[in-house]
């Protein structure tokens, strides 16, 4: 389960398990090393930890993720 861990007001940055994802440097991290993803995959990311494991619809998806 992914937690937030940023003060209210600020953008979100979320850990799960060795991972922290950190929405306003746009930085994924595992264990502390920064990670290369691309836009994409990390707009994606960021979709399905806001959604906090609700469903993510098809269309949502493509709009939001992949920007139609």
């Amino acid at each position: 389960m992914a937690e937030i861990d940023s003060p209210k007001g600020e953008a979100p940055v979320w850990r799960f398990g060795p991972f922290r994802l950190d929405t306003a440097r746009r930085e994924l991290t595992r264990s502390g090393k920064v990670l290369a993803i691309n836009n994409r995959y990390f707009d994606a990311l960021v979709l399905l930890l806001a959604a906090d494991g609700t469903v993510v619809s098809k269309d949502m998806f493509l709009d939001r993720a992949w920007h139609g």
